[in-house]
């Protein structure tokens, strides 16, 4: 079942500790998001340096496609934000679970790590729109 928090304008949804996934599951899910990452970051890094770095040598092919990626931003960046926002959160979380004992505290962390990571996905999904 789902627990729902109000905060004002955002409204946090967390599973009950019944039905969290198992820790391999967790595991699984955090190698296929890290797997996801790497051609994604990747390409994010190659298309960066031949804007920053003159004299990189391009076949017109790979130029041509990379163009269409550069104008078309939102095709591969808005995964790489979602996936990077997730990552970290799950990353985050499983460390607040595994290391803060205290109930009271462990509430705030994880709610605060919700609301930063909510935001942060939403200001720059915004941004990449524009």
């Amino acid at each position: 079942s789902w627990a729902f928090y109000n905060l004002g304008d955002t409204y946090i949804m967390t599973l009950n500790e019944t039905h969290k996934p198992h820790g391999a599951i967790h595991w699984w899910i955090q190698q296929v998001i890290s797997a996801a990452l790497i051609p994604l970051t990747l390409w994010y890094v190659y298309v960066i340096s031949i804007h920053i770095i003159p004299g990189v040598d391009n076949t017109q092919m790979l130029s041509s496609f990379l163009q269409e990626l550069v104008q078309n931003k939102f095709m591969l960046l808005a995964p790489l934000v979602i996936l990077t926002m997730l990552h970290s959160y799950l990353g985050l979380n499983e460390s607040i679970e595994d290391y803060i004992h205290n109930s009271i505290t462990k509430v705030i962390c994880l709610v605060s790590i919700q609301i930063i990571v909510l935001k942060t996905s939403k200001f720059l999904l915004l941004y990449l729109m524009h």
